[in-house]
């Protein structure tokens, strides 16, 4: 995986680049025992399928032996076979309203799209990781500390390509 990966103006180019972001990077991620008897790895869209036919690119394929599944949850309380929720730019401040109301469970982890917005760099309670733009490329940056918080493990492989955020705790 690169660091970045490049992006153009086309839609449906850029939704597969950020789905095979995403992609790669449940591929560096270990979840706690319980999501372990699950058929498959579900992601879930909060509210909006933002990716559209891009992200039917790494549906079916292989993470961790588990097939990759999408859905799409209206409110945090659908959450709970979820192993990733994509929140868009546009669904973030509904998911930090919610969010404030009632967290989801441990092992989720959450990943906001903020490729369309320059309003990034800090860290936000709920969201571990955030796509982000870097110029005409993509990357992303993680909160490690609510990454330990949701019993998740990150590859360093993963994290040296990553803007961290916070320091984690030893």
């Amino acid at each position: 995986m690169s660091p970045s990966a490049w992006a153009d103006n086309n839609g449906d180019k850029v939704n597969k680049v950020k789905a095979a972001f995403i992609y790669n990077i449940a591929k560096f991620v270990r979840w706690p025992d319980a999501y372990q008897n699950q058929d498959h790895l579900q992601i879930c869209f909060y509210r909006t399928d933002f990716l559209g036919k891009g992200f039917d690119s790494i549906v079916g394929r292989d993470v961790h032996g588990k097939s990759v599944v999408k859905t799409t949850v209206q409110d945090l309380t659908q959450v709970d076979a979820c192993s990733i929720l994509l929140i868009s730019n546009f669904e973030l401040p509904h998911y930090l309203n919610e969010y404030a109301d009632s967290p989801p469970a441990i092992g989720l982890l959450t990943v906001a799209d903020l490729t369309a917005s320059t309003n990034h760099g800090e860290n936000r309670s709920g969201v571990l990781l955030s796509l982000i733009r870097r110029g005409s490329s993509i990357g992303f940056e993680v909160s490690l500390l609510q990454v330990r918080e949701r019993q998740l493990q990150m590859s360093s492989q993963l994290l040296k390509l990553a803007n961290i955020l916070d320091k984690e705790k030893r």
